[in-house]
């Protein structure tokens, strides 16, 4: 049976599969890779049990929360019970990966940064506003965006910078996500306490 965590993982990573050009999400166990989620026309891994495109790994895994919301105990390709798969994220050759989970992307001539969150939509929403009102955003961002996917119940932060200004406005724009990473993380933290008191 997938743990509560390993739903968790398994979200995000749909999420931000399907939702950032050229993201590939490997799912593995004792160094067997389960499931290869690329593109289509993306060279596959040989030996993977299973190859589908990010469009079809959401829908699994949408699927599957559902059920497992419904009360619904999934095992996930015959793994042992209380086993999660590792999940590896890679990024495209001109992607990039920092510290709190803000990946980087590139898509028709601006740079995507962005970050993925189990907090409800009004909560991050309050937050990017609380912090946009106390500091103005950094040269070079064309915005801030905050996406949810209502398969996923995932929510999706994220800047966007033209391209020949990335390495400018990079610094930045990272500062910034990972100051909203932080109050957004902390938010969810106290409204899933609140939320657990009131019972």
């Amino acid at each position: 049976m997938i743990t509560e965590d390993g739903f968790v993982a398994l979200r995000v990573a749909a999420t931000l599969a399907h939702s950032l050009p050229g993201v590939r999400v490997r799912l593995r166990h004792e160094g067997e890779i389960l499931v290869d989620v690329a593109a289509d026309g993306t060279p596959r891994v040989p030996g993977a049990r299973l190859a589908v495109t990010p469009c079809g790994f959401r829908h699994a895994v949408v699927r599957a929360w559902e059920q497992a919301q419904a009360g619904g105990q999934l095992a996930f390709l015959d793994l042992p019970a209380h086993t999660d798969p590792a999940i590896d994220l890679g990024l495209p050759p001109c992607g990039h990966t920092f510290p709190g989970g803000i990946h980087r992307v590139a898509t028709g001539g601006r740079d995507v940064y962005a970050f993925a969150t189990t907090s409800t939509l009004a909560a991050a929403q309050d937050e990017i506003e609380r912090h946009a009102a106390e500091i103005a955003p950094p040269l070079g961002v064309r915005g801030i965006g905050l996406r949810r996917d209502e398969g996923t119940d995932i929510c999706l932060v994220y800047a966007e910078v033209d391209h020949e200004r990335r390495v400018l406005a990079e610094p930045g724009v990272v500062a910034l996500l990972e100051e909203l990473v932080a109050r957004v993380t902390v938010r969810a933290l106290l409204d899933e306490l609140a939320t657990s008191t009131s019972r």
